[in-house]
Parts: C-alpha cells; structure tokens; sequence
C-alpha cells in the first residue's frame, strides 16, 4: 500500500529523538549568547544555519515514515507535477491565442506529462537531499553526545 508507512524504515529511537532536541537546544543555546554578547553577524548568520539544520532534522524524523515511495507521489505529483501541469499548459494556450483547439489539447498532454516527470524527479532529489542531511544531522548528534566534534567524525 502505497499510503502506508515504510517497514523498511525504522521509527526513530527515543534516544536518537532525545540526542536530535539536545542537539537543537544546544545550538539555540549558542544563537541565543551570539544575540546577547554582540557577537558578529558572520557569526549569527552561521549559527542560525544550524539551528535551522537541526530543527529540519527532527521535522524530517517524522516526516520519513510515509515511505520514500508515499512520498515521491503525493509531493512529486499532486504538489509539483500537477502545478507545473497546468500553469504550463495554460500558458501554451494562452500563447497559443486561444483559436486552435487541438494545439490546445497537445499542449495539455505535453504538460501533464512533463510536469509529472519533472515533479517525480524533484520530488525524489528532495528525499535523497533530506534523507543525506538528516544521517548527518544525526551523525554529528551522536558525535557531540560522545564528546567528539562532527567534522571529527566525518575524517
């Protein structure tokens, strides 16, 4: 069942839940004394990434168990394909000026199959994109709960 969640995918830990919030606390905590002691903006810039990266990490946890293959379909076809779809084909026949009814169904056909093709491909570079942050997110997690920095881990 397409629908479903994913058996393939195990449901997250409670302790990789508790190390994916400390780790969100933590870098809030640290964006919180870069505001307070009038740190650069450089700086503020960057921590503000990794509370952003931490928060997308916990969402994603969630998110996941649909199913990769769930996924792909609702946000590569209803969400995408079947908006590029259509704007698409409502701007070829708008070009198109209206008086060739044929060219309009051709151009109709093109872009529902092209924004279908085009919004499955997209939508699988987000579950891979989202799936690489998220084994990172969790990675450094681990790491600062072990006392080893990420970018230790990574070598």
């Amino acid at each position: 069942m397409i629908s479903g969640p994913d058996a393939n995918l195990p449901r997250l830990s409670a302790q990789d839940e508790h190390l994916l919030r400390t780790l969100l606390e933590r870098e809030q905590r640290h964006l919180d004394q870069f505001r307070l002691g009038g740190s650069s903006w450089y700086l503020r810039y960057r921590q503000r990434g990794r509370v952003s990266r931490a928060r997308k990490a916990l969402a994603w946890a969630e998110r996941r168990l649909v199913g990769q293959d769930a996924f792909v379909l609702r946000r590569g076809l209803l969400e995408h394909g079947l908006g590029v779809g259509v704007v698409t084909a409502l701007l070829a026949f708008i070009a198109g000026g209206f008086s060739d009814a044929q060219r309009a169904v051709d151009s109709a056909i093109i872009a529902a199959v092209g924004g279908a093709i085009g919004g499955l491909l997209g939508a699988i570079r987000t579950w891979d994109r989202a799936e690489a942050a998220f084994a990172r997110a969790l990675t450094d997690a681990r790491a600062q709960a072990n006392g080893v920095s990420g970018s230790d881990v990574a070598a």
